[in-house]
């Protein structure tokens, strides 16, 4: 098993930033691990149910599973768990979705568990906080390349374009002090190079996607629904058509191999890869 978390997991997660992307380890998590292997292991031996304590809930309305938001709206995780799929969620409970932390928390200390108090799991999951750079430098060898600019001109360094994400805004050095602070705004892995720029020019109203899964299994080519492009982030209202997400307003650093989530009101109706 910890072999197949490394390699479904951690692997996936240098590979996206070797050829980069900006991964999302706990989408993959509850992917692969947490809804794969140990999901269909509990099936294989006659378990009749999966029970999780993510913040999420699941209603059967006419015949179909719906996979909804918790009610705590500032630790909802619906967005990490995009992929299930109509056998998975009729099997699966969600028994904290329906409450605040704050009542779970004194559940646990009106019960003395040693979880009453603990800080929120936080980071990569199954292995906490971690500091990106310093995890990376594990598997990827640091190697210096150009700061650019939007038209070519060089006006800095970086120790290796992977090691960075879409609207970064530190860990390069400037030699040209260019008057305001500057966001990446394009990797290029192959020639080593970050491209920087103001933090309007990191706001896009459409972009691409790949990956697509409905969490009823019926593929829809064109819809309106909400989205948000990372967890617990804003909600922005959409349209859907096929391979293309066209927002009702510009939205800040939309990063290639995050995921995009959509939402009607509170159900999910599935999510996407951001290409």
């Amino acid at each position: 098993y910890i072999n197949q978390y490394k390699q479904k997991v951690i692997s996936y997660f240098y590979d996206e930033y070797k050829n980069g992307r900006t991964p999302n380890p706990d989408v993959m998590c509850n992917k692969e691990i947490k809804f794969g292997m140990f999901y269909n292991w509990a099936m294989k031996n006659g378990f009749d149910y999966v029970a999780t304590g993510h913040y999420a809930r699941v209603k059967k309305i006419d015949n179909k599973f719906n996979l909804l938001k918790g009610v705590d709206e500032s630790k909802d995780q619906s967005y990490f768990l995009y992929t299930l799929n109509q056998d998975q969620l009729s099997k699966i409970l969600f028994p904290v979705g329906d409450m605040h932390k704050k009542q779970i928390r004194k559940i646990a200390k009106d019960n003395n568990l040693p979880s009453a108090n603990k800080p929120d799991s936080m980071g990569i999951c199954f292995i906490g906080e971690v500091d990106i750079k310093e995890f990376l430098s594990k598997k990827i060898d640091k190697k210096v390349g150009d700061v650019v600019l939007s038209d070519g001109t060089k006006i800095g360094t970086h120790e290796g374009a992977w090691f960075y994400t879409i609207g970064q805004r530190r860990g390069f050095t400037i030699s040209k002090y260019q008057g305001n602070p500057l966001y990446v705004i394009n990797k290029d892995v192959n020639n080593n190079t970050l491209t920087v720029g103001t933090k309007e020019k990191l706001y896009k109203d459409s972009f691409k996607i790949q990956e697509i899964h409905f969490i009823d299994g019926i593929k829809k080519d064109n819809f309106k629904c909400t989205v948000r492009i990372r967890h617990l982030g804003d909600l922005y209202k959409a349209n859907v058509n096929n391979n293309i997400v066209q927002l009702d307003q510009s939205v800040f650093g939309i990063a290639p191999g995050q995921s995009v989530v959509f939402y009607n009101n509170d159900v999910v109706i599935g999510g996407a890869v951001i290409k």
